[in-house]
């Protein structure tokens, strides 16, 4: 709402109307928060605009930079990303933040008019959506070459959301497969850890028989069972 007074598309009303007083007050409030965001002694410079939308052009117009090198240089780094020692979730979530800093810079091209009947604005969504997906399938680690190319060959392709939900399920399937086979490993060790001590323990108890001159085979044996219980 508020966006709509420096964009002007929330003109000034006549001075006679009913809403004008209510207008300037709203007007007003934008200034007054426009000028408390910049700094000081640029803001003395403006002190008396008359309208939230003329301080935003003039602004614009003094400080404005070209977004030339900015989107430059996330191009390239969208280019260059790739998800080396990062998770799928830390990987997707960077990617994301890029395409997000582009897409203020250089906004989706839509018709608002209503008049257009080619579906130009889904067109452009999905060529969109296939960018940022192929974007995000070029990244992977090549550990995931399985389902990349199961997305690949998907028709029509799917949403890169969609498309990172499933890098994801790959990702946790493979997380609780380690955390399987770790725990097969301890109980092997285990195993092994146990039977070698149950045979230390027969030996001492068969030394310590025969020490004592106790060479009976069944004395052996029942002192063995008591001792092993």
């Amino acid at each position: 709402m508020k966006l709509s007074f420096i964009d002007g598309s929330c003109s000034a009303p006549d001075v006679s109307a009913d809403n004008y007083d209510a207008w300037i007050r709203v007007d007003s409030m934008v200034t007054s928060w426009i000028l408390n965001a910049i700094s000081k002694k640029i803001s003395k410079a403006f002190l008396y605009v008359k309208t939230s939308r003329q301080l935003w052009l003039d602004l614009k117009e003094r400080y404005g930079e070209n977004n030339g090198p900015m989107v430059y240089q996330l191009q390239q780094a969208i280019a260059s990303i790739a998800q080396g020692t990062m998770s799928v979730v830390d990987y997707f979530n960077s990617l994301s933040t890029l395409w997000d800093e582009l897409e203020c810079l250089m906004p989706t091209k839509t018709y608002t008019c209503g008049l257009c009947t080619c579906s130009f604005t889904r067109i452009a969504a999905e060529e969109d959506n296939l960018t940022k997906l192929v974007q995000f399938l070029m990244g992977l680690d090549d550990s995931y070459d399985n389902i990349r190319n199961q997305i690949l060959v998907m028709d029509p392709f799917p949403s890169v959301n969609k498309a990172y939900s499933m890098v994801l399920r790959v990702e946790r399937h493979r997380l609780v497969n380690t955390q399987t086979n770790g725990n097969s490993d301890g109980v092997a060790l285990y195993s092994r850890w146990n039977n070698q001590r149950g045979n230390t323990c027969l030996r001492g108890n068969i030394s310590i028989l025969e020490k004592f001159g106790h060479k009976g085979r069944g004395y052996i044996d029942r002192k063995l069972q008591v001792s092993l219980w």
